[in-house]
């Protein structure tokens, strides 16, 4: 709890030699507080970023067959940009699991939804990699209802370069909310003359958030909002949990004490505890310190995040953004705030717009608060 400094992490594997023809990927679930990552001696790249994953591609310098030595050097550099990490001691390390993944020579970048009851269809949002090849590309997506087998939905979409943007047409979805958490399963697949090149499995939920005077709305209904506070308690790893059981029996509780509505307060937890919350049915506010200060400079508030001043603007930003993505399917994942005990108006209204605009045209179903 009161270590400061490095630590590093080793691990030895190989690669079987049949997979010549595939991409590999190195991708790591979430580093606190930095990281550097070498392969065979050869420098990958870092991460400063506390609450998202990251990776590389390491087609290239990878050993087919043979033994690849992986080094990752934690250090102490952006501890900041953890908020809230930091409050019950100077935890570090990697808190998320570590995956070597393979594709094709095109691959899914990013893919998220955008569901809309009104209209009646899925949003769909795609980033392809690696667009350059003769073969016609098209992506297979199929809608199911979660644990179901029966196709509700599906398109094959012919790609027409590295972003697109489209719809798939869903009729009368069941709705998602907290007293009716109906979840989605999205197969997606990236296809090369009907060949599988990259393939993922997404969950998703129809939820729409609204105001009305002062009534708070779900699905254009007025709701009622009960809600908790989670400081990052942990008492079983130290470090934000990435036990799905254990966030399942945990969230399940405040559901049957009657919250509907939890706020994360300066920081945002793995995707883990969203799986959780989408499946009991709990909307959840992340916070991730966009503006300054945790609220003046009295004697109990004297503690502060970094201000979006020019030396940390383009770090907070960065990994506002990526959160957001990360995020972009939870449907429990609708609430974000931008900074805590604010007494005043923020001094960074201009940061507070561009972030509220930007988010909000990600993910269109989203609150954006400071």
């Amino acid at each position: 709890a009161t270590y400061a400094g490095t630590g590093w992490y080793r691990k030895t594997f190989t690669v079987p030699g049949h997979e010549k023809a595939s991409r590999l990927w190195l991708r790591f679930g979430g580093v606190h507080p930095s990281a550097e990552v070498w392969l065979n001696d050869q420098f990958l790249g870092r991460n400063g970023l506390p609450f998202v994953p990251f990776g590389f591609e390491i087609t290239n310098p990878v050993r087919r067959g043979e033994p690849n030595h992986l080094a990752v050097r934690v250090h102490e550099a952006n501890r900041e940009y953890g908020f809230a990490y930091s409050w019950q001691g100077n935890w570090s390390g990697l808190y998320r699991g570590v995956e070597l993944v393979t594709t094709g020579a095109q691959c899914l970048n990013q893919i998220w939804f955008h569901p809309d009851a009104d209209r009646g269809v899925i949003g769909v949002n795609a980033q392809i990699d690696g667009i350059a090849t003769k073969s016609p590309l098209a992506l297979e997506i199929r809608v199911r209802q979660a644990g179901q087998s029966e196709i509700c939905a599906q398109i094959n979409h012919r790609v027409t370069g590295p972003t697109m943007h489209f719809d798939l047409p869903f009729p009368a979805p069941q709705r998602w909310s907290p007293d009716a958490p109906n979840l989605y399963e999205v197969d997606i697949r990236l296809l090369a003359d009907g060949q599988p090149l990259d393939a993922q499995t997404e969950r998703i939920g129809f939820v729409k958030l609204s105001t009305h005077g002062q009534a708070f709305l779900i699905n254009d209904k007025p709701y009622y909002m009960r809600g908790t506070g989670d400081f990052l308690s942990c008492p079983e790893t130290g470090c934000p949990d990435t036990n799905r059981d254990r966030w399942r029996r945990k969230l399940q509780a405040l559901r049957d004490f009657g919250y509907n509505y939890v706020r994360c307060q300066s920081y945002v937890y793995g995707p883990e505890y969203y799986d959780a919350a989408d499946e009991v049915g709990l909307l959840v506010q992340s916070e991730m310190g966009m503006l300054g200060a945790w609220g003046g400079h009295t004697n109990q508030h004297v503690y502060q995040w970094p201000k979006p001043t020019p030396d940390h603007y383009p770090h907070l930003k960065r990994q506002w953004d990526a959160v957001v993505l990360r995020d972009a399917n939870h449907p429990s994942a609708l609430l974000y705030c931008m900074s805590n005990e604010y007494v005043r108006d923020t001094d960074f209204r201009r940061i507070a717009w561009q972030c509220y605009h930007e988010t909000r045209a990600l993910k269109p179903a989203a609150f954006v608060i400071w």
